[in-house]
């Protein structure tokens, strides 16, 4: 046998002090004591008539490790009464180096003996440590009974804690682990706003062309507004379209500056509902090139129904190329039809994932990269009465897709005739302010503005 030094692979004795302090290291990493799974034959053993026979394995023992060979010991007989005993591991740093480690037998009358464990640490020049491989009974004739007393620890464990995986390999864990996350959710949906819970515009919509619920724009017929029917928990709003005789769609505009969907099927999902039974196309295409490259008919009926529509392939992408997706499109849709959307997911694939509900403060972040609406509010002193002297500069709650068109409505005028618009200073992060007073002196104002980025 060879008592090892775990670290650094060079036969430990007590005067080896860098293997030592190694030990003691190891030892406070990994505190358990016991047989290392998966190394050799994890020191199993056999018994015939007295002789048993320890195969190979490694031990850890307070921060060392003990490399057992196969070994053979016999197990003494009684002298009298029964006897019960250990074949065991010992280890006893009062012998000289290459002797401190042996297989023995420990036996004693009436019950099994006490095994010393000393502290390697607290007596490193006479501590003796006794780890137990199998029990036995034995009588003046034979051994009557055994009993396997090997503690066999994982390859992986420190401290107190273990891995709480089933395979406790390090490979094993990891592998265990990335199958539990691909197993996770992902909110791989190139809409926003989907789930209709941001209406920064208001709530309900009509004429031509106006966008609606953020990101969503609808078409020159049909009224819009914000629902309270939805189609279960995870939503608490849906989006209502209101025929009046004329054509009605519903779509939204996606950036593509990577050209993620070139050559690639694309799915959409979502839930709807109509107050009759009727139906609608979904149509994707590239506004860019002017190009509509499919259009899916699909039924709608006065209960919430979810649909799932695979577009087709298709080339001719390029990067920055907008994808354009209409949820509705229809010729016409009569006068106080309604249909109501929820939960709408568009996704590379030809499978319909479900729908990950994001917080209503991640989707406004991602509302206001293209639409937000603020108030400026300023008062102070001027010797003159305004112009470049008095540019005032505040910053967007997001930064913008590109450099907005700013509305401003101002309000709480006391000494300003006007605030305009910098034009040759704002940009995607700040917005730019001129106000102009009546004369100098005190003045105050609050502008309320909309950045429009939108596609």
């Amino acid at each position: 046998m060879a008592f090892l030094n775990n670290m650094q692979g060079v036969t430990f004795t007590d005067g080896t002090r860098t293997a030592q302090r190694s030990g003691y290291m190891q030892n406070q990493l990994r505190k358990d004591i016991g047989i290392l799974e998966g190394l050799g034959t994890e020191c199993n053993w056999t018994i015939a008539a007295q002789e048993v026979t320890v195969n190979e394995g490694h031990i850890f023992i307070q921060g060392r490790q003990v490399e057992n060979d196969i070994s053979t010991i016999d197990i003494s007989l009684a002298t009298g009464a029964n006897e019960f005993g250990y074949v065991l591991c010992k280890v006893d740093l009062g012998q000289a180096a290459g002797s401190q480690v042996t297989i023995a037998t420990k036996q004693q009358i009436t019950s099994l003996p006490t095994l010393q464990q000393d502290s390697f640490k607290t007596s490193p020049s006479t501590a003796i440590y006794e780890f137990p491989i199998m029990s036995y009974e034995v009588s003046s004739v034979s051994v009557v009974s055994t009993q396997d007393e090997r503690v066999i620890i994982k390859d992986v464990e420190f401290g107190d804690e273990v891995l709480q995986t089933t395979d406790q390999t390090i490979i094993g864990a990891i592998n265990e682990n990335k199958a539990s996350l691909d197993q996770l959710p992902i909110n791989n949906n190139l809409l926003i706003n989907g789930n209709f819970d941001i209406w920064q515009r208001g709530t309900s919509f009509t004429g031509g062309g106006a966008y609606t619920a953020d990101r969503w724009q609808k078409g020159s017929s049909a009224d819009v507004a914000r629902s309270t029917d939805i189609p279960g928990a995870d939503s608490k709003y849906s989006l209502l379209v209101t025929g009046d005789g004329g054509s009605a769609s519903v779509n939204q505009s996606i950036e593509n500056p990577n050209n993620i969907i070139d050559g690639k099927q694309t799915t959409v999902s979502f839930w709807v509902k109509g107050s009759i039974t009727t139906n609608a196309d979904a149509v994707l295409k590239n506004s860019t090139q002017a190009v509509t490259y499919e259009t899916i008919n699909y039924n709608i009926t006065t209960a919430w129904v979810k649909q799932e529509l695979t577009f087709a392939s298709n080339n001719g992408w390029v990067n920055d190329d907008v994808i354009q997706l209409f949820l509705l499109s229809t010729g016409s849709l009569g006068a106080g039809v309604e249909i109501r959307y929820s939960q709408v997911k568009f996704e590379v694939g030809d499978t319909a994932t479900d729908f990950i509900v994001k917080t209503e403060a991640e989707e406004l972040r991602d509302c206001q990269r293209y639409y937000e609406t603020g108030l400026v509010y300023r008062s102070g002193y001027s010797s003159g009465t305004g112009g470049t002297s008095l540019l005032e500069t505040a910053s967007y709650k997001e930064t913008k897709r590109v450099d907005p068109t700013l509305t401003l409505t101002n309000s709480a005028l006391i000494n300003v005739t006007n605030v305009t618009q910098q034009v040759t200073s704002y940009d995607t992060k700040i917005l730019a302010l001129y106000p102009t007073l009546s004369t100098a002196g005190d003045f105050r104002y609050a502008t309320e503005y909309e950045a429009d980025s939108e596609l």
